[in-house]
């Protein structure tokens, strides 16, 4: 099996983007704001994957399943969002990514100018930077949640009842 791709190295486009003088601003930022999405979220997913592949419930084995089909996506928030119940520490992972996800969507799918985002009460402007900062602040909240992830996991007994609920 080849090397795996490492999903932060998005970060880098990401980066090489932001000091670009390229002058399509808009189209600049939302291209952003997707690579911070989906470094974090691949991120996450990894984490997952890796974290659970030994365990043998039937809710993990089920979870592993879910989070490789397209609403893999939504899994993903749904187990924050169960995780968040059980230890609000989680709750700053959950609100970056479903915040990235919905910057992320608007950003590639709404193309009204300003933009409609879901969890942003105010309309959007992807010409503003902010966003783009917003973005990478998500970013980094989700990245330095690792060991926080990682320690969660190795209790199985919570994880399979976390599961059970999504």
């Amino acid at each position: 099996m080849g090397q795996m791709f490492n999903p932060l190295d998005f970060v880098y486009i990401a980066e090489f983007l932001e000091e670009s003088k390229v002058d399509k601003k808009e189209a600049k930022n939302r291209t952003i704001i997707g690579r911070y999405y989906y470094a974090s979220f691949l991120f996450l997913r990894g984490i997952l994957k890796e974290n659970l592949k030994n365990y043998n419930s039937k809710e993990a084995k089920e979870f592993l399943y879910l989070i490789e089909l397209s609403n893999s996506h939504k899994i993903i928030l749904d187990f924050l969002n169960v995780l968040k119940k059980e230890d609000g520490k989680f709750r700053r992972v959950y609100n970056a990514l479903s915040i990235l996800r919905d910057l992320r969507n608007a950003s590639d799918y709404e193309l009204e100018s300003p933009a409609r985002v879901k969890s942003i009460k105010e309309m959007v402007d992807f010409n503003d930077d902010y966003y783009v900062e917003l973005s990478k602040n998500k970013y980094k909240i989700i990245v330095n949640s690792k060991s926080d992830v990682e320690n969660i996991l190795k209790d199985r007994s919570k994880i399979d009842k976390i599961l059970r609920k999504i």
